[in-house]
């Protein structure tokens, strides 16, 4: 603050935050009628009142009326708390905290380095909600705050993470019967995302009540079945769960187990004998052909 008087005299400056009670001041001027001063360690953002006091070789002494300024804001909200709330397979809440009365955003993205999009800026305040949509599942995404205030003095926080929550059970992509026999069959199992799986299988299509072990973690599993009975159609379905619990089963599919015992003699009658003749009737155990080799 620079002060001219009339006069040769001494001057200084009585400020404080209360107009009613200057309470500090600067160190007297010398003898003159220009003066300078600095006022330091001034607090940020507040408005300070002060008053020019003049005395002259005298002890003749006068006060200014009194005047005011106002100190800059130069420094950028920071944050207080932040909460991440409801989250989704595709949507996330944020809550956010400030220390002053500012503007907010969330800058997120799936690459930490590259935080390519954000949310509309909250209105002026000092807490603001965030909702974050059209995310991908099972996704780990990061995020900043970004603050300012009415001063144009901006600041983003620490970079965080969430990570999207799995509800997307698991889905088929192949399956092949392999080696089948008249007692037994292989599954071979492939599905797009890492998961267990397991072969139900029974004689009725509605009650499936066999199921073979489940089997690792993985996107392909082969899964043998050794407990069939010939000549039998079975039905099968495979069922598919991840590792957040989500389960899917397929289709049911079918097959049939091989054919590989011959027919055997349940009983046989001679009748009809002559001088050159008989009659062989011939009873076997399942739908065959027979013939008689005699000689």
């Amino acid at each position: 603050i620079s002060v001219d008087i009339n006069e040769n005299g001494y001057s200084r400056i009585y400020y404080g935050t209360n107009q009613a009670n200057l309470n500090q001041a600067t160190s007297q001027s010398t003898l003159g009628t220009s003066a300078n001063f600095e006022i330091n360690s001034l607090n940020e953002e507040t408005t300070y009142y002060y008053s020019v006091n003049m005395c002259d070789d005298s002890a003749n002494c006068r006060n200014s009326s009194v005047f005011s300024f106002s100190t800059l804001d130069l420094t950028a909200p920071y944050l207080l708390s932040h909460a991440e709330n409801d989250l989704t397979n595709s949507s996330i809440n944020m809550s956010v905290n400030i220390n002053e009365d500012g503007y907010t955003r969330i800058y997120y993205g799936a690459n930490q380095e590259n935080l390519d999009k954000s949310t509309p800026q909250s209105p002026l305040g000092t807490s603001a909600d965030f909702q974050i949509s059209s995310l991908n599942e099972k996704t780990a995404y990061y995020y900043s705050v970004n603050m300012c205030d009415d001063s144009a003095n901006c600041r983003n926080s620490s970079v965080f993470s969430f990570s999207t929550l799995d509800l997307t059970a698991p889905y088929l992509l192949s399956h092949a019967e392999n080696d089948l026999t008249n007692s037994s069959i292989a599954i071979s199992v492939d599905i797009n995302e890492n998961g267990y799986s397991r072969i139900y299988y029974g004689i009725t299509p509605s009650a499936l009540g066999q199921s073979t072990p489940q089997s690792p973690l993985g996107t392909s599993a082969d899964h043998l079945i050794d407990d069939l009975n010939e000549e039998i159609t079975y039905h099968y379905l495979i069922g598919m769960c991840d590792d957040s619990g989500n389960c899917r089963n397929s289709s049911t599919f079918s097959f049939a187990t091989l054919d590989l015992t011959a027919p055997y003699l349940v009983s046989k009658v001679e009748s009809n004998l002559t001088n050159s003749s008989i009659k062989i009737s011939v009873e076997i155990n399942e739908l065959g052909h027979s013939k008689i080799y005699y000689g």
